[in-house]
């Protein structure tokens, strides 16, 4: 299995921040991907939301124990045409509402091309809607459109490191855009009051963008592993956009 080649990493990153007071409201958390059970090659990572949504596990897209995070198998993405899909739903439209991604990745190629950690877009008419997504240069964005066309783009001055897990999160809360890697900072809230697009039909994707009208044209593809990733929407998990958040040391709550 190619995935055990890859170097495992420690399971977690400590910031010198507290963690946030609490979680989430759970009925909020629309989208909870987290803890397969162990089975190298498996696809049994699932949404363990409150309204689980199905997962597609594309190409080579698969479970990992190569690269664990927490004890828990990861999904392996070797960057071809690789992505875990789910179809369109309303869960997945941001809208003018509060929201915060979260997401802990492990990349293996940061400069082999723009990578997709979550995207909600399709490259077809006016089915662009929000990518969080890490540039060649491994610094995090988060890439919002107005009008299914353009994007508002958020983007933090602290990269990725390669070969490691890290924590990456983006989240607007009242109108205000942050992002964190690895608990700090990278970018200082910025004020853009838009409501983003809600297309007709885009997949929502792990691991790449849906490039045109073709559910099989995957784009921008993740190289490496993606572990837990949570969508919480109507509620930002950070108030306050603080310059250092806690970074987890456990699984995200399933409840």
């Amino acid at each position: 299995m190619f995935g055990s080649s890859l170097r495992t990493a420690l399971g977690s990153r400590e910031s010198s921040a507290s963690p946030p007071v609490s979680d989430p409201t759970f009925a909020n958390v629309v989208f909870l991907v987290s803890n397969g059970d162990g089975s190298e090659g498996g696809t049994d990572m699932v949404d363990k939301s409150t309204t689980p949504h199905t997962l597609t596990y594309r190409s080579n897209a698969q479970m990992d124990t190569g690269v664990p995070l927490f004890d828990n198998p990861t999904i392996l993405l070797d960057g071809v045409n690789d992505a875990v899909t789910t179809p369109d739903h309303n869960d997945f439209a941001l809208l003018e509402q509060d929201f915060t991604i979260q997401a802990w990745v492990y990349p293996t190629d940061i400069a082999g091309g723009t990578r997709s950690i979550i995207s909600h877009y399709r490259g077809f008419g006016d089915d662009r809607e929000w990518i969080f997504q890490v540039s060649t240069s491994g610094f995090p964005s988060m890439l919002a459109s107005p009008n299914g066309q353009t994007f508002n783009t958020f983007t933090s001055t602290i990269a990725l490191i390669q070969n490691s897990w890290n924590f990456a999160v983006a989240q607007r809360e009242n109108d205000i855009w942050t992002l964190w890697v690895n608990g700090f900072r990278g970018l200082d809230p910025v004020t853009n009051d838009f409501t983003v697009h809600n297309g007709a039909g885009p997949m929502c994707l792990i691991g790449g963008r849906q490039g045109s009208s073709d559910q099989n044209d995957i784009q921008n593809e993740w190289k490496g592993n993606i572990g837990p990733l949570r969508l919480t929407v109507g509620e930002a998990v950070y108030p306050g956009n603080p310059t250092a958040i806690g970074v987890p040391s456990t699984p995200f709550p399933e409840a």
